[in-house]
């Protein structure tokens, strides 16, 4: 059997030939087969389907915050355009409830919560301060700006989602 049968016989539940195995499966038994499929064949799964996957495993280990924080989430997928969204759009949704939340506990006083952890779990590994100052002192020659934040924008171009804009700023007024 070709990859391509298997793959659609698992994702789709439709057996090809005599085959009648995957229709008694759950949904999500078949979602474990394709992502199995799918690292055999090497694709990487994208964000949003790596959240229903962690949502359906932490709907069975019973870990509710967890649970609650992807289902948010997942709450604010459906009020976007597009039913798939790319992982640069689910890791701005992520930002975009961490800041939200970050102000809420703010007023209220507190710090952190389980919340925020479930989401920065899902954020890319964030550039460090360090690593930020070195790439822009090897990589911009300020001369060419008329000020030192227009150098902000190649900066956040190169690192995208791992760097935090505010830290970014912050380093480009050390070199002022």
């Amino acid at each position: 059997m070709s990859l391509d049968k298997l793959y659609y016989e698992i994702y789709c539940c439709k057996p090809i030939g005599n085959g009648k195995v995957y229709n008694f499966l759950s949904i999500g038994l078949r979602y474990k087969l394709y992502n199995t499929y799918l690292r055999f064949v090497g694709e990487k799964m994208s964000l949003q389907k790596q959240m229903h996957t962690d949502l359906i495993a932490a709907m069975k280990a019973k870990d509710t915050d967890k649970k609650e924080a992807i289902r948010i989430i997942m709450g604010e997928f459906g009020r976007q355009n597009e039913k798939e969204l790319s992982d640069d759009q689910v890791i701005a949704i992520i930002k975009k409830l961490i800041k939200s939340e970050k102000e809420l506990l703010a007023a209220k006083g507190e710090e952190e919560s389980a919340y925020i952890k479930v989401l920065e779990s899902y954020l890319p590994q964030q550039a460090t301060e360090e690593e930020i100052r070195a790439w822009i002192e090897a990589n911009i020659d300020f001369s060419s700006f008329n000020n030192f934040m227009q150098a902000m924008k190649p900066v956040m171009t190169h690192f995208g989602a791992a760097a935090e804009g505010n830290l970014v700023k912050k380093v480009l007024q050390t070199f002022k």
